[in-house]
């Protein structure tokens, strides 16, 4: 095509227009934090139904700092690249060490 621009390694990049933004809108921290309510949620509507589920207010603490932490670490992600590749990447390394510090936090799985 007369007058396209292709990068170096000749493919053309669908973000090529967009960059990214450290400017968030205040319907993005609306969802994050609903999403993180939401989720500190399911355990009282827990104890509700079952004895074996037993939080105190340092469970629900160390779970909203956790959450808030990994909510934090996307966010700033987003911001910072418009790679697929690299936020897909991003995304499983937080999700990972998510389930490993609360797996860890519930049952111990690493030392004693």
């Amino acid at each position: 095509m007369a007058g396209s621009r292709l990068p170096a390694h000749g493919k053309a990049d669908d973000h090529a227009s967009t960059k990214p933004t450290l400017h968030a809108s205040p319907k993005d921290h609306r969802a994050w934090t609903s999403a993180t309510a939401l989720l500190l949620l399911v355990p009282p509507l827990a104890m509700q139904v079952t004895d074996q589920v037993n939080w105190g207010v340092f469970d629900f603490a160390t779970a909203a700092l956790l959450i808030g932490c990994v909510a934090l670490a996307w966010e700033l992600s987003l911001r910072m690249t418009c790679n697929r590749v690299r936020r897909r990447t991003i995304a499983l390394a937080l999700a990972a060490s998510f389930l490993l510090l609360w797996i860890e936090l519930a049952v111990g799985i690493i030392g004693n």
